[in-house]
């Protein structure tokens, strides 16, 4: 007899007790992707439009316009399906659509934490909570538009360090609340050989929770106007993409000398930096540094401009530019293929 079961388990995979190894096959469920979310939300052409585009490598700008415009949408919504289902009863981008949106994240927050209480007791539940909450608030005070490894000092009183923090951080990255990524120190294969345990970014799992936990007024994602502070969110979303393209590959960051760059895959291409901008303005600073040093192969840079199959060579190094709702694609250069079930 065959069983299928569905949920986070959390009573199995965090708490001790037996488990039938070698008689069960898993599977990585994700938030729904920009690519199914357009396939959900989208006409037959702006889909058909969206796969000729992953395949070609190139957007006219009027579908630019378009996904631009629904990727927004994206951030507001994310990939949640009793999100996405509630959105879809009313008229997309409305009003009412984005009230429901706000609602149904809110009501799977709560019931998140209720969850934690549920496995984990009164005052680790606390702890828990409290490191989710901080998750969120420590992004948004990335005022440089890019995302600060996570600081330990005041997210529970009296702590600040990580052995204090490491259990409830463990239990979120395992729950897959969070995405837990290492920082290298070095750009050298393997990536993990250079990533201290206390050394790390973390994002949501998802991007329309995180606006939710912050608030953010759906309208001011639509308009795209909401301070210096956009940049986390756009790295936000990049981190989730990566990962739902190829949930089982390891994602990293890298922090050398004054340098940073968002995200480093490691694959057959050996290690690819990619660098997320929020908007059109696409100078890279550290992406350069980072070339210099290392040589890659490819330098991938992520957003808001079109993409295109020109590329621009920089010693041995083609640097890629990538509209941010495609970051997937950054994982082609890497020589993975997205094919991640």
């Amino acid at each position: 007899m065959a069983l299928c079961a569905a949920g986070s388990l959390l009573g199995i995979h965090l708490a001790e007790s037996s488990f039938p190894v070698g008689y069960v096959d898993w599977l990585h469920l994700q938030p729904m992707s920009f690519g199914e979310f357009i396939a959900a939300r989208a006409s037959d052409a702006v889909r058909a439009a969206y796969k000729e585009a992953l395949k070609s490598l190139d957007t006219s700008p009027t579908l630019h316009d378009i996904l631009w415009n629904l990727w927004r949408e994206y951030l507001v919504t994310s990939g949640l399906p009793e999100v996405i289902a509630g959105y879809l009863t009313h008229e997309p981008a409305s009003l009412p659509a984005f009230a429901e949106v706000r609602r149904t994240q809110q009501k799977l927050i709560n019931a998140y934490l209720a969850d934690v209480a549920k496995h984990c007791g009164k005052v680790n539940a606390l702890h828990i909570e409290r490191t989710w909450a901080a998750v969120p608030r420590q992004m948004a005070a990335a005022q440089d538009l890019s995302v600060s490894r996570f600081r330990f000092k005041d997210v529970l009183p009296g702590t600040n360090n990580f052995g204090r923090l490491a259990g409830p951080i463990d239990w979120l990255a395992k729950a897959g609340l969070i995405l837990q990524i290492p920082v290298c120190e070095r750009a050298e294969i393997p990536l993990s050989a250079f990533a201290k345990s206390n050394h790390f970014k973390i994002y949501m799992f998802d991007v329309g929770l995180l606006g939710a936990m912050l608030d953010l007024p759906p309208s001011a994602l639509m308009s795209y106007d909401f301070g210096t502070y956009k940049g986390y969110l756009a790295e936000n979303f990049v981190a989730q993409a990566l990962r739902s393209a190829r949930p089982t590959q390891l994602i990293f960051g890298w922090a050398e000398s004054k340098a940073e760059i968002e995200f480093l895959l490691q694959g057959d291409h050996g290690a690819i930096p990619v660098e997320v901008k929020a908007g059109s303005r696409v100078r890279a600073q550290s992406l350069r540094a980072f070339i210099s040093k290392y040589s890659p192969e490819f330098g991938i840079v992520l957003s808001g401009r079109p993409l295109s199959q020109s590329v621009r060579g920089v010693g041995v190094t083609t640097q890629v530019q990538i509209p941010l709702y495609l970051a997937e694609l950054a994982w082609r250069y890497a020589g993975l293929d997205m094919a991640s079930g």
